[in-house]
């Protein structure tokens, strides 16, 4: 269940990221900083378990899935009419 799904060089970029903005936030402090904080706390963890669990959702929807939840309309059984040729 938890494989990595995330390439090493989009880990490498996750960690460097995430703590930069943990970085960041720790410096603007606040409510909005340590939201920040937080936020980039779950960034550095996905580069370093190479595990990113919103990936592994959105890849779990496949086109059946989507269809069971919209299925397409019937297509009509007339016809179109046709266009006229050109000259």
């Amino acid at each position: 269940m938890n494989q990595q799904n995330v390439g090493n060089w989009v880990r490498a970029l996750s960690v460097a990221i995430g703590l930069a903005a943990i970085g960041k936030g720790v410096r603007r402090g606040g409510l909005t900083g340590w939201l920040e904080v937080a936020a980039a706390v779950l960034v550095v963890k996905r580069g370093l378990t190479g595990h990113c669990n919103v990936k592994e959702v959105f890849s779990g929807l496949g086109q059946a899935a989507v269809s069971e939840v919209h299925p397409l309309p019937e297509p009509s059984p007339r016809r179109r009419p046709a266009r006229p040729t050109r000259r």
